[in-house]
């Protein structure tokens, strides 16, 4: 299965925030179980956020640790067109979707579903897809 992580999946973990053990049972398996993604842009988000709270040489460290098991789903003018024209409310969230939709994924993995709903790619929260996909049997 291919998921696409939004970015909040992905701070969740590299900034240990408050909720974060969900997010990484799911970034867990991808690269095995299920293939993880993330959209080109999301990368220069997570290294402007990662650089300003722990410094420019622990956010490259992070990002290509993530780079070893997380693919890159382009982001480029087909997809910026294609989110413009989804029903969304916010643009950067058209743009995840454009790009789940584009690179195949099965879901988009996110903490905020609710702005996810006119997707063309269903969204899940990670305790929704762990319930859904149990790691174990």
């Amino acid at each position: 299965m291919r998921l696409l992580l939004d970015t909040n999946i992905l701070l969740d973990s590299l900034l240990s925030r408050p909720g974060a053990k969900a997010s990484e049972a799911v970034m867990s398996v991808c690269g095995g179980l299920h293939q993880g993604a993330a959209a080109s842009h999301t990368i220069a988000t997570l290294y402007n956020l990662l650089s300003r709270e722990k410094g420019d040489g622990i956010a490259r460290f992070c990002l290509q640790r993530l780079l070893d098991w997380l693919e890159i789903a382009s982001v480029g003018g087909t997809e910026v067109a294609r989110a413009l024209k989804l029903t969304m409310s916010d643009y950067e969230d058209a743009m995840q979707a454009a790009a789940a939709e584009s690179d195949r994924a099965d879901f988009i993995i996110t903490r905020n579903v609710k702005d996810f709903k006119n997707s063309p790619v269903p969204a899940l929260t990670p305790e929704q897809f762990l319930k859904r996909f149990p790691l174990a049997p």
